[in-house]
């Protein structure tokens, strides 16, 4: 068999999606929709995705794709990559697609956009490819945490779902329908000076938890006498066979009694919308006090998701310290 390299040419959508069912079956069956595509590829804030291509007489056999990322890495904004969406065909195993568009990707984003560095979450059997053939380097491994509802809970009247939740004295959670101009100065009050997050502004929350209605994500803004302290989303799925609510994202880190009044609205809530259990991701560095407000960490041998960061970090080797990095399940292309 014989494939050549080229990059991605509008219309191109197609066939990817078509190569994305081949590969991935109905495995998160939003993501394989169009405007889901697009959404990802053509309207993200940070710029178009990066995309090389396998071509063999007319099929697309193999993908390597990354998008721009904003970061925050100590105080300063930097773009990097995200890599997301490799994928080859099943009948072109072993034929050095991945490693060869990959460095074309790199090699593009380094020339004619100034990116150095890229990361993601390889898992287990792409881990040693990027490791031993495209330079990346492991940055640790994070799992999501979970807390249980009560049984009183669980066995409650789902017609009594609070809406606003109450996280404590004087302090509520509203739905969002729209990020306003507020997020914004949300994020330039609270954003970290140290450490490694994606910047979380306006428009990344809009285009990241609202761009895409079949994601289904539950944004709520936290108030104070209705001033924004902050916000959190969730999501609700079933997870082999077990529904579930996941606290996708959670920003900034407030203080312990509001922390512990949000974690037990969310398994309250998540209860009434009949899961089993909730989960997080919080960053390494907050280990301890998500214990105390009831996120508990499950051993890794038996955990249902392991999360492997690593990256390709160009001469930058405190991107390799996991307790720098601020991280949710949102920054993961998962959940």
């Amino acid at each position: 068999m014989t494939w050549q390299a080229r990059p991605y040419q509008q219309g191109d959508e197609h066939e990817i999606l078509k190569l994305r069912r081949a590969v991935f079956g109905q495995v998160d069956p939003v993501r394989a929709l169009l405007d889901t595509w697009r959404w990802q590829f053509q309207c993200n804030p940070a710029g178009p995705g990066f995309i090389m291509l396998a071509e063999d007489r007319g099929d697309i056999v193999g993908q390597y794709a990354a998008i721009p990322v904003r970061m925050l890495v100590d105080g300063e904004e930097i773009l990097c990559g995200y890599s997301c969406d490799t994928m080859v065909h099943p009948d072109y195993h072993r034929q050095r697609i991945f490693v060869s568009l990959a460095n074309l990707v790199y090699e593009d984003m380094e020339i004619n956009h100034g990116i150095h560095s890229v990361w993601g979450f390889p898992n287990e059997n792409s881990m040693p490819g990027f490791t031993k053939k495209l330079g990346w380097q492991s940055a640790g491994c994070f799992l999501a945490r979970i807390t249980l509802p009560k049984v009183s809970a669980l066995l409650g009247d789902r017609r009594k779902e609070r809406r606003p939740l109450y996280l404590g004295k004087g302090v509520e959670a509203k739905p969002i329908m729209e990020f306003g101009p507020e997020f914004d100065q949300l994020w330039r009050e609270h954003k970290p000076q140290t450490g490694i997050i994606q910047v979380r502004d306006r428009a990344y929350l809009q285009w990241r938890y609202l761009g895409v209605a079949g994601f289904e994500y539950e944004p709520f803004g936290v108030f104070l006498e209705n001033r924004l302290q902050g916000y959190f989303v969730l999501r609700f799925q079933t997870i082999s066979g077990v529904r579930v609510c996941s606290l996708v994202d959670s920003f900034p880190i407030l203080d312990p009694k509001t922390m512990d009044g949000l974690a037990t609205a969310v398994r309250d809530y998540g209860a009434l919308r009949g899961c089993a259990m909730a989960v997080a991701l919080f960053p390494r560095s907050l280990d301890r006090q998500a214990s105390q407000w009831g996120f508990y960490a499950v051993p890794q041998r038996i955990a249902p998701k392991v999360f492997h960061l690593a990256g390709r970090f160009v001469g930058e080797t405190k991107w390799l310290d996991d307790s720098r990095w601020w991280l949710s399940l949102g920054d993961t292309d998962v959940v």
